[in-house]
This record gives C-alpha cells, structure tokens and sequence, in this order.
C-alpha cells in the first residue's frame, strides 16, 4: 500500500470528522503519523487568475477554509485505468495509486483536489514536498451508498479464493498472509498493516474499521517480492492467478471505498 494512497485516506477519514466537528479528530495530522512522517512541508493551491496562489500551509488551515466554505465531507474519487494493463499489475510502477482525486463535498458543487508529490535531498527522514491543488468543481454526486455487508463478502470471498490457489500452489507465505487478513473481519481489536493512523475508534465503528483493516491486509500488489512477483509457466495456471488477482484487487478496492464512504458520512443530529 502506498504513502500516497494511504495519505488520501488518512485525509478524508480524519477530515471529514474535523469538519462536521468530532473533536476526538482535532489532533489527526501529527508530523509523526505514519502518513506523514517522510512529508516535509504540505500546501494548498488554488489557480487565481494567471498562478497558482498558496491558500494554506498545512492540513489544518486547509480543512479551517473548507469548513467556512460549507464543507463537511472528503471523498476519493478513483483513476480510471489507461490502456490494456489491469490494475493491480499497474501497482508495480510508481505514481500509480488507485485513486485519483479528493473532493470537498459542498451542497451545490464538489471542488476536486490533486496532490504533486516532489522528492529532494535531506539529512532528515522528511523528504517530500506534497502540493495539493484545486482541480476544478463538479456537482455534488450523491451517496456512494456501497454495502458494508456486501464488500465484507466480496472480500472474504476473494481472500478464500486467493489462499485456495496459493495453497494449490505452495505458495505457503501467501496462505499466512490471507489468513492473517481474514482474521481482521471478526477481530474485536483488528490491525493494520503499516499505516495505523487509520485505525481510529473514534472515527469508525467496529465494522468499518474491520474491513478497513482486513483491506490494508489485503494489500499484496507491488512490485518485487509482492504477490505482483508470481509467474506460472503453465498457461491455465496462470490464467486462474490473474483472475484470483483481479477479484481480489477489485474487492479490496470496493472494501476501501465502502468504508470511507459510510465512516465521512455527514451524521445526522443525534446519531
């Protein structure tokens, strides 16, 4: 799972709880936090006039904005994938995270924002320059509406299948590793895999945070060493791996995206 990808989550999770004003949120973005630790300096941009004009410093004074603009929601907006190669072999690359832009929900429009990740040379561990800018608004769209109970299923569905294969296989690592994942969608105290700013009680109830979790387990697309690393010489063999890989990247992606779109919900009085 990447920083990139795992940074937009953290964002829209932790933001949409500043803006409609859960205060267990209000220390989310630590510069320790597993999403930002190697991030040295964050902006927002937005195109006034002829150049882009810095609105803010850090994630804070951006959400400060957005709050008094009549935002109450960060969402994800997925990339599309260009030309033949599926997307979980595009994992391989870098500047290939699956999604694409964050909006801030806003009740007529939703303003659309894009990060450029820059790298330089530090003694430090913080070596990147992340700018966020405005790419344009659209209207609003409505609830994404994706079953938990439905991505929950795809998921273990998927997990099950990717273990029975990797076990056909002997490819015993892998059948740990899936074991592992599944056991996050019944755990009372699920874990999360490399980025843990994701694990928030405050801001997801137990089965969202049980899916969020059991997705960053099934995270296992990259590039050497990865599940991405496998090729079968037997061409029937290799053809069931590509589609195990393919529902299992899919349902991972559903189950992220289930998730986030019932945990930055705007809460209705009371609940």
């Amino acid at each position: 799972m990447d920083n990139d990808f795992a940074l937009a989550l953290h964002i829209c999770l932790s933001g949409s709880a500043i803006l409609q004003g859960r205060s267990a949120a209000a220390a989310a973005f630590s510069p320790n936090s597993t999403t930002l630790r190697y991030i040295n300096e964050m902006t927002f941009e937005r195109r006034l006039k002829s150049r882009w004009e810095t609105i803010a410093q850090d994630i804070h004074e951006w959400l400060t904005l957005l709050k008094n603009e009549g935002c109450r929601q960060l969402v994800l907006r997925q990339r599309e994938t260009v030309g033949d190669l599926p997307k979980q072999a595009e994992a391989v690359f870098p500047d290939s995270s699956p999604w694409e832009l964050i909006g801030a929900v806003k009740k007529k429009e939703t303003e659309w924002w894009q990060s450029d990740w820059q790298a330089f040379r530090t003694r430090e561990h913080r070596n990147w320059q992340v700018a966020w800018r405005s790419a344009g608004t659209s209207a609003t769209p409505g609830q994404m509406g994706i079953s938990i109970s439905l991505a929950r299923s795809n998921l273990k569905n998927s997990l099950q299948q990717a273990t029975a294969f990797a076990k056909k296989n002997r490819l015993e690592l892998w059948c740990e590793w899936f074991a592992d994942a599944i056991e996050q969608l019944s755990s009372r105290t699920p874990s999360f895999k490399f980025f843990s700013d994701l694990q928030s009680r405050e801001l997801l109830d137990l089965e969202e945070m049980q899916l969020l979790a059991t997705a960053t387990h099934s995270w296992v697309f990259g590039g050497m060493g990865s599940w991405n690393d496998h090729w079968f010489e037997d061409a029937k063999v290799q053809k069931q791996y590509e589609a195990v890989s393919r529902d299992l990247y899919g349902a991972m992606m559903l189950a992220f995206m289930s998730a986030l779109d019932q945990a930055t919900r705007v809460r209705k009085s009371g609940a």
